[in-house]
């Protein structure tokens, strides 16, 4: 096909790709995105050009981003120059729907230009995928050179399913040396070394690590491992683990915070000893509060939780206390 084929089957593409077949939506998209890619690849700037002056207005901004997302990937210096050019017309979000085709691109040049076209673009984007990162790259540099914002968190993982010691250093170094960021970041180490090595294996070696940092900034840690998604067999494994039943606690308690009902019962039941599980039940009891709808589900999850749990007669009543209380002022 020449470059005017390619046109027309875009155009001939757009509205199909909106039908109410399945099939004719599928297939629309398919020939859409392939025609938006093989015209690029011949034309280049033309092709925005071309988006840009000779389309309807209507689909100009559709057509020409989606060009653009492809110039992205090898040139993103250029694409800054096409989307500051209309991003007064398009408006911002516009602007920034090719960031994340450009560091995907730039990963796999490597950290520096990650790093590079990130600042470029003010962008705190990353790819999210392990393939787009090379056996080679950086993550160190990635990960010191960065502000420890939550597009990390992925890559944290796949570079700890590399190389679990490198991953915990350049975390650590992070922790260490930003006081109060980073430590949203261990429990992704977690969770690339135990997808490599299984809960237990996995949940040993961390346990052994973050005995490495500062009594605060480790329980900071522990007290955020939930909110990357550990899982329920991670969670247990680590609560277990842990020889400090401050830590263990520190964890369950931080888990009783997601409202999770199985997970949650499993977190505490790991403690194996009535006396801590009122103990953490009762002062997230105490730490949660509230009036209104919120309040009633809060306390039948508390109810629920309890009637899964060996407590002793007192301690139930306790915390049966404590849910029936008026809120503080």
């Amino acid at each position: 096909m020449d470059a005017a084929q390619l046109k027309a089957a875009i155009l001939e593409a757009v509205p199909l790709r909106d039908s109410l077949s399945t099939v004719e939506t599928e297939a629309a998209c398919a020939v859409y995105s392939a025609a938006v890619k093989e015209l690029y690849r011949r034309d280049g700037e033309d092709a925005l050009e071309w988006a840009a002056s000779d389309l309807p207005t209507g689909l100009r901004p559709g057509i020409l981003s989606d060009l653009m997302k492809q110039m992205a990937v090898d040139s993103p210096d250029l694409m800054k120059t096409w989307a500051d050019r209309f991003r007064g017309e398009y408006g911002e979000r516009w602007a920034k729907q090719c960031d994340l085709s450009a560091v995907i691109g730039a990963a796999g040049r490597g950290a520096a230009e990650l790093l590079r076209v990130r600042e470029l673009l003010s962008t705190v984007a990353l790819p999210n995928s392990a393939s787009s990162y090379p056996a080679d790259f950086d993550f160190q540099l990635l990960v010191t050179g960065s502000a420890p914002v939550w597009t990390l968190e992925e890559p944290v993982s796949y570079w700890a399913a590399r190389d679990k010691e490198d991953s915990w250093e350049g975390v650590k170094h992070v922790v260490e040396s930003m006081p109060g960021k980073g430590t949203n970041l261990v429990g992704h180490v977690f969770n690339g070394v135990r997808a490599m090595e299984g809960e237990e294996k996995a949940a040993g070696w961390m346990v052994g690590k973050l005995g490495e940092l500062h009594p605060q900034l480790r329980r900071r840690a522990i007290q955020q491992l939930f909110l990357a998604e550990v899982g329920t067999e991670g969670t247990v494994a680590l609560i277990r683990g842990f020889p400090d039943p401050a830590d263990k606690m520190a964890l369950v308690s931080s888990q009783l915070r997601s409202f999770l009902p199985s997970s949650s019962v499993a977190a505490l039941k790991a403690l194996e000893s009535p006396q801590l599980q009122a103990e953490v039940l009762m002062d997230s009891v105490a730490a949660t509060g509230g009036t209104g709808p919120a309040a009633e589900r809060n306390r039948a999850f508390f109810i629920s939780t309890m009637a899964q749990l060996q407590l002793d007669p007192q301690a139930r009543q306790r915390i049966m206390e404590a849910l029936s209380a008026p809120p503080s002022r």
